[in-house]
């Protein structure tokens, strides 16, 4: 149920805002993480204005659902 809602809360905002400045590993990581149910921790890690801006988007999108702010993938961890 929580995945589903942000599997649609995820396609709404590539709709609105398109992957324009978004990279692959960002998309690949955010896919990974819905297509894994929602339960791996791929610490998706924001690095360009658009990915930052497209992980607050979704951030409160799923705060809006329900969602507490633990079930996020994202995260940069330093090596």
């Amino acid at each position: 149920m929580k995945c589903q809602r942000w599997r649609s809360a995820y396609d709404e905002a590539l709709k609105r805002f398109g992957r324009k400045g978004l990279g692959q590993e960002f998309i690949t990581g955010n896919e990974a993480f819905i297509a894994s149910g929602c339960q791996s921790r791929s610490d998706v890690c924001p690095r360009s204005a658009e990915e930052l801006n497209f992980a607050n988007v979704m951030v409160m999108a799923g705060m809006n659902a329900g969602l507490a702010s633990t079930f996020m993938p994202y995260a940069c961890r330093k090596s």
